[in-house]
């Protein structure tokens, strides 16, 4: 039996939606946010662990889940960024809007394997600010009511990012 199936039967009534055991790819999230087509609207909350995020998963919900008011993913990796090539995502979003979504909560994280759980990591934050341009209504981020990035964040360039967690991931080998 798949998860989708799982759900299925509650996609009339499911407002809220966290997937957490695994990261999910981008196909399965495709099968699983399709059983909300039905229902577009009941889903308002979700909260899931990716192993991805690029343009094709932020159009899956937004194509699936047009309700969606809050979103909080947790993600491997983000598109482009991971193999030193230019930021993909960042690249592949531009030009696109979703001026219908009503999303307003975003709340990025991204697992980093030398510090475990160190979340607050500038690509995020930027991936963040990204969608707030694309999606007119998101009013905050990580649940800070707010569009606020920390002191220190807003400063560091992706490839700082990128040279940070090279180093820690060497580090953590040595």
């Amino acid at each position: 039996m798949t998860l989708a199936t799982c759900i299925q039967p509650f996609v009339g009534t499911l407002t809220t939606l966290i997937l957490k055991q695994q990261y999910i790819i981008t196909t399965d999230l495709e099968i699983i946010l399709s059983a909300f087509s039905r229902n577009p609207d009941v889903l308002t909350s979700a909260s899931l662990h990716l192993r991805q995020l690029s343009l094709q998963t932020v159009n899956l919900f937004a194509n699936h889940c047009p309700g969606l008011t809050d979103l909080k993913l947790t993600v491997q990796v983000i598109m482009g960024v991971e193999d030193n090539s230019e930021p993909g995502f960042y690249r592949d979003m531009e030009g696109c809007t979703y001026p219908q979504w009503p999303l307003r909560n975003i709340t990025l994280k991204r697992l980093h394997f030398c510090y475990h759980f160190r979340f607050e990591d500038a690509l995020c934050w930027r991936a963040m600010a990204v969608l707030a341009r694309l999606v007119p209504s998101i009013t905050s981020f990580n649940d800070q009511g707010d569009l606020n990035i920390p002191d220190g964040l807003a400063e560091r360039t992706v490839l700082e990012e990128m040279r940070s967690d090279l180093l820690c991931t060497c580090r953590d080998y040595v």
